[in-house]
């Protein structure tokens, strides 16, 4: 670092008072270290992992949101193949395992697969996958992920090429494959939550932290981090950039970090804002810019990888132009917002099955409690960072909702899943500035933890009915 950004390193450290993270105001007003959280923390932390196991192991082949196509690409770099920097096929392999395995409507119509008869599906990801049919299609000449920065896919490639040496037996074939980049997400988000997620928590009261943990054993949580996809690599990532600025890591970790989290997913960017007005406000304009190129970087390593910008979106020509009177579309995008907001609690997986119409209501019951149940943080620090970062994910979600429209003609296709990687921030920007009221921190946690089970029983019911007992 210049001698110039260690002195407005140490001007920071000097004028101001320490970070909430480091040193938290007690009751008579003297600042404290704060530990993690000790027994109970490490208990919840241990359901959680177990549920994203369970759930891994659990859901039918291909059943995850987008997974064939995530695996595709991590498969085709792992085996060499020609073209596998663009990413732009699905190997035959995969294609027709999809054909033989009963699979959700999506899949059905465009791979011929059977359809869900409630029988024998759950758990068939341990067990020996049929032949597809004959007449079942052997190639896919377009995966819509290949808009996907390539890191979480590099890191996948490397996992099954370790898998092919080290137990080639247990890792042939695509269900052994799809299971081992699964579990692959539930190993990074545990190391999270094991480690720089527990720490950044350790400085809020305990039954806020315990709320925040609480929510991860929703049924929408495993639907988006135990999956073959890169939410969980990004939650990891949140956690760790959370961390960072908790611990006031050196300015080129903090840059570091900013290269790598767009080079995971695109949905990195409103953390990265998060930590570019960390960096402005305690290190000076210099070590921000740094980090805003360093952010910057996927879009150069996109262009050399022969990038198509975004996906099923933006690579497809607008098939609906945005004719809808003004009510009419915003009525349309409080439906998409209602579906994000639906799914980042219970998605259904990529059948996309639903809770029971009353189970909406006590879902609206626990959002107004909880909203009632806190209060704003005195002395809350790092308010503007948060902020603008809401307003970039804001600001994504709103253009990945009429993007949406304008490629399929209908409001409401809007998953609640990337929600899921920004959880480390969204938790640290809720203890940041808010915090519960007196009395209210037992029934707050009380009522939390009956609405996950309950959720959590519905939820399986509603899976097991769908795709049967093995």
């Amino acid at each position: 670092m210049s001698k110039s950004g260690a002195g407005l390193r140490h001007q920071g450290r000097r004028a101001e008072p320490p970070s909430d993270p480091v040193a938290a105001v007690g009751p008579a007003g003297a600042h404290h270290r704060r530990r993690p959280h000790g027994a109970w923390f490490a208990l919840l932390g241990a359901l959680v992992v177990l549920r994203l196991v369970f759930h891994a192991v659990f859901i039918p082949v291909f059943e995850g949101p987008d997974e064939p196509f995530h695996l595709g690409r991590a498969a085709m770099l792992a085996d060499g193949t020609e073209d596998a920097w663009a990413g732009r096929t699905l190997p035959p392999d995969i294609v027709q395992v999809i054909s033989g395995v009963p699979c959700c409507p999506d899949l059905s119509r465009a791979f011929g697969c059977p359809p869900f008869d409630g029988q024998g599906a759950a758990f068939n990801i341990l067990r020996q996958v049929p032949a597809a049919p004959p007449q079942a299609p052997t190639r896919l000449d377009h995966n819509y992920e290949a808009h996907q920065p390539p890191l979480f896919y590099l890191v996948g490639a490397a996992i099954l090429r370790c898998a092919a040496v080290l137990a080639p037996a247990a890792s042939r074939g695509v269900p052994a494959r799809l299971l081992l980049i699964r579990l692959l997400s539930v190993v990074v988000v545990a190391i999270a939550i094991a480690a720089p997620l527990r720490r950044a928590l350790g400085e809020y009261d305990a039954a806020l932290a315990a709320c925040f943990l609480l929510l991860l054993l929703l049924p929408g949580a495993a639907e988006s981090l135990a999956r073959c996809a890169n939410d969980g690599v990004v939650f990891l990532w949140s956690a760790v950039v959370i961390w960072a600025a908790c611990r006031r890591s050196r300015s080129s970790v903090l840059v570091a970090l900013l290269a790598v989290g767009p080079l995971i997913k695109l949905t990195a960017f409103p953390v990265a804002i998060f930590a570019l007005v960390w960096l402005w406000r305690e290190r000076g304009r210099g070590p921000a810019l740094l980090g805003a190129m360093a952010s910057a970087a996927v879009f150069p390593l996109q262009a050399l990888r022969g990038w198509e910008w975004g996906g099923t979106v933006e690579m497809n020509a607008a098939a609906h132009a945005a004719h809808e009177p003004l009510l009419a579309a915003m009525a349309g995008f409080a439906r998409s917002l209602y579906t994000f907001l639906k799914t980042t609690v219970w998605l259904g997986e990529w059948s996309f099955f639903r809770p029971p119409p009353w189970w909406l209501g006590i879902l609206l019951a626990i959002g107004v409690w909880c909203v009632l149940a806190v209060r704003r943080r005195r002395g809350a620090r790092h308010t503007l960072g948060h902020l603008l970062a809401l307003i970039a994910a804001a600001a994504g979600i709103t253009a990945f909702a009429v993007g949406q429209y304008r490629l399929f003609g209908a409001w409401g296709g809007l998953g609640g899943w990337y929600a899921w990687g920004w959880f480390p921030w969204l938790a640290a920007a809720a203890g940041d500035t808010l915090e519960l009221r007196p009395g209210f921190a037992a029934t707050t946690v009380g009522l939390l933890a009956s609405f996950v089970l309950l959720t959590n029983g519905l939820w399986l019911a509603a899976a097991l009915h769908l795709y049967g007992w093995p």
